[in-house]
């Protein structure tokens, strides 16, 4: 998910970036450049964000044509939809464990690249404590998964359910905060991590639930249903690891009555 602080860093090191480009004497290795470029993109303004910047200070920014601007977005929403998960069927009883990707299951962002998605650290690799958050829960057969990571919103709901490593994880998967009703909103990846999930908690109106994330904005207020991870660190941290597993037990434990809900059509 792209923040305000992100897309003003993702400026500012283009602009760095291409100064290097320019000034550079000796042979450029294309294929860092490319990865560099996917980095940079990921959290560049769009048309949405120009738009806003120009009618904030007319005379520093030129908006761009309305029926350009109108097609853009247009065009925006329906590769979005496309995108976006299927309304999930959950209920009251149903237990959810929201799950983000980059910096939980593995220890650094990831980035597409020649149309593989790769880890972006070298010293990463995807999915690497995978094996932990499925072996943390076991004891709860019923616990279902919403993906809450904007790998749904670049890649899409079903490439990211097909990337997940294993049989188990994907057959947990119920959904994806990002459904095809917010698919229409423009506004949806400037909203703090914590807000998408808690408008998804209060759409399906979940009583159970925690969260796996490295981002804590948003979840004011509903930090003792956040598990979170340190970027560059993840699930591999062994305090995490156990604040998770009694998280879980606190809130799924076996006194517990929890529903398993169907999979979305």
């Amino acid at each position: 998910m792209t923040v305000p602080e992100e897309r003003t860093k993702a400026v500012r090191e283009t602009r760095e970036f291409l100064e290097k480009l320019h000034n550079s004497e000796t042979e450029i290795l294309w294929g860092l450049v490319r990865t560099m470029a996917g980095q940079l993109l990921r959290h560049y303004p769009l048309d949405v964000d120009l738009t806003a910047s120009a009618s904030a200070s007319p005379g520093l920014w030129g908006p761009l044509g309305d029926a350009q601007f109108m097609n853009a977005a247009a065009n925006r929403r329906s590769a979005a939809k496309g995108r976006a998960a299927p309304a999930a069927k959950l209920d009251e009883r149903t237990g959810v464990v929201f799950l983000d990707i980059d910096h939980t299951l593995h220890a650094s962002d990831a980035i597409l690249f020649d149309g593989r998605v790769i880890a972006e650290s070298p010293t990463s690799k995807l999915f690497e404590f995978a094996p932990i958050f499925e072996r943390l829960l076991k004891p709860y057969p019923a616990l279902v998964i919403i993906l809450s990571t904007s790998w749904v919103e670049v890649l899409g709901y079903e490439f990211t359910l097909a990337q997940l490593p294993s049989d188990s994880l994907r057959a947990r998967v119920r959904g994806a905060t990002f459904e095809k009703k917010d698919s229409a909103d423009d506004g949806w990846s400037a909203l703090p991590r914590g807000t998408q999930v808690l408008r998804f908690v209060r759409r399906h109106k979940l009583k159970r639930w925690l969260a796996i994330d490295d981002m804590r904005s948003g979840f004011d207020g509903y930090e003792a249903h956040l598990i979170h991870c340190q970027p560059t660190v993840g699930l591999g941290d062994k305090d995490v690891q156990k604040l998770l597993a009694r998280r879980l037990e606190q809130t799924f434990g076996p006194s517990a009555s929890v529903s398993t809900p169907e999979r979305p059509a």
